[in-house]
């Protein structure tokens, strides 16, 4: 049987510790008799450098778990990098823009 658990709960402080510990916990309440570390498939989060970390370390404890970040989070640290480097010239993120624009729209299956 499939299934999908989340938790909800506020962190004193957000590191990759405090984050696997709260997932742990959290499986804790699903399992009350027992973790059972081999049906975890699944840990979805954001792109953050410590949710990063995170699922790096659960994944050593759940073999079967994959650690999926979500691509729009994804999108936005490349972004935020490609920024960072070209500050200095503005004009190359903005050529790049149009031109994944441009490249879009000349696709069947993005057309609008």
């Amino acid at each position: 049987v499939l299934g999908v658990f989340g938790g909800c709960g506020e962190l004193t402080k957000c590191n990759h510790q405090t984050i696997a510990r709260f997932f742990n916990d959290a499986m804790s309440l699903l399992w009350p008799q027992g973790i059972h570390h081999e049906n975890v498939l699944l840990f979805l989060s954001d792109g953050a450098p410590c949710m990063v970390k995170a699922g790096k370390v659960l994944t050593t404890f759940y073999p079967k778990m994959l650690h999926l970040t979500c691509l729009a989070h994804g999108f936005h640290r490349v972004a935020e990098t490609e920024h960072r480097i070209h500050l200095l010239n503005p004009i190359y993120p903005t050529t790049l823009y149009l031109l994944m624009l441009f490249h879009i729209f000349k696709l069947p299956v993005f057309r609008l």
